[in-house]
């Protein structure tokens, strides 16, 4: 009774445990106060690209930068109203800087994106500008080339763009994100010399778009949700599991035999005492009787020492994985594999009768 008792304390305990170590999840990299707010203008191509499709890349990257949480940026149907609203006449892409920028002043916003999907033989290659609307400057720009089709690269052409331009921007590299992926370079840092090669100087951004960029806050560290730590533990509690579920059948095993055993020593006794010394007495059959006694007996502890080790061994890994689990390894599937490791081996080995 009380290894049951005790069973179900550390069980409790490592469930609680569980739930105080879990660590919340990641806050947005920018205070929603403090986010730029930004408009993405439909993006141009070249004859490969569809207009509906880059209708659709449009929105796709729109919905990227959003869930990157650094910038705030303006709703599709709201940007078309706006621009309606304010009667914005537009006859073709907007390609022109300055039909960006009176874009961009109509919606209110701090910055434009413009983007731009050209294909290059077997490749793609993505375009981004990222445009300050005071001064009408193109602050940075990020290329992305990707090779295969369009509908096989759109995806990751959208988040790596994304990702790369929030560094490109911020100065805030977004866990998962590839530097060797993109080229960022600042349009406002770009000379080129008398033969057409770049070169770099030591120029900065307007200073109205460095002010609205001063207050970002870098990026907290965030862990990566299936650390080893993870993988181990699962792989532990799995075992844990099928140790205690071995052990709850060798118990009842044991059980059953002791059940068996108690019958046999009842038959053999009863036997004894009504036969023995009188001319019904046979020896085999008192014999007989005799070692279901002890075959019964023998097979309750062997069942016995079988449970025991199950148990012993389940409860070794349950330690570990228990270990392994509630290191600080991040959030969501890490959770579920924590209160499998715990609760159900907790459950089923109070279930037992000791």
């Amino acid at each position: 009774m009380n290894l049951r008792v005790f069973v179900l304390v550390f069980s409790l305990g490592l469930v609680v445990n569980l739930f105080a170590q879990t660590p919340s999840l990641s806050p947005s990299i920018v205070p929603p106060a403090k986010r730029l707010n930004i408009a993405v203008i439909p993006f141009v191509g070249d004859s490969n690209v569809t207009p509906e499709q880059l209708s659709f890349i449009t929105g796709k990257f729109a919905a990227e930068l959003l869930k990157t949480g650094a910038f705030t940026v303006l709703d599709r149907g709201k940007m078309d109203f706006l621009l309606r609203e304010q009667g914005f006449q537009q006859s073709g892409a907007c390609n022109s800087s300055e039909c960006k920028v009176q874009m961009g002043q109509l919606l209110g916003v701090d910055n434009i994106v413009a983007g731009n999907i050209v294909k290059f033989g077997p490749e793609y290659a993505f375009h981004i500008e990222f445009i300050d609307v005071t001064s009408g400057q193109i602050v940075n720009t990020v290329e992305i080339s990707k090779s295969g089709d369009l509908f096989q690269v759109y995806k990751s052409i959208c988040s790596q763009g994304a990702n790369k331009l929030v560094e490109a921007v911020l100065g805030i590299t977004l866990p998962g994100a590839s530097p060797d992926i993109a080229e960022t370079i600042p349009e406002s840092t770009k000379l080129f010399r008398s033969n057409g090669e770049p070169e770099f100087s030591s120029s900065v951004a307007p200073a109205a778009t460095q002010a609205k960029l001063a207050v970002a806050t870098p990026a907290p560290s965030v862990s990566k949700p299936w650390a080893w730590q993870t993988v181990v533990g699962s792989i532990g509690a799995g075992v844990s599991l099928l140790s205690f579920g071995s052990g709850a059948f060798f118990n009842e095993q044991a059980r059953l035999r002791q059940i068996d055993r108690n019958a046999n020593q009842a038959s053999y006794d009863t036997y004894i005492a009504d036969n023995y010394g009188l001319a019904t007495f046979n020896s085999s059959t008192a014999d007989l009787l005799w070692r279901d006694y002890t075959d019964n007996k023998n097979k309750a502890k062997a069942f016995a020492l079988y449970r025991n080790i199950c148990y012993g061994f389940g409860g070794f890994s349950a330690a570990v994985s228990g270990a392994l689990l509630l290191w600080p390894s991040g959030t969501g599937p890490v959770v579920t594999s924590r209160v499998s490791a715990f609760a159900l081996p907790g459950f089923m080995a109070v279930q037992v009768r000791f």
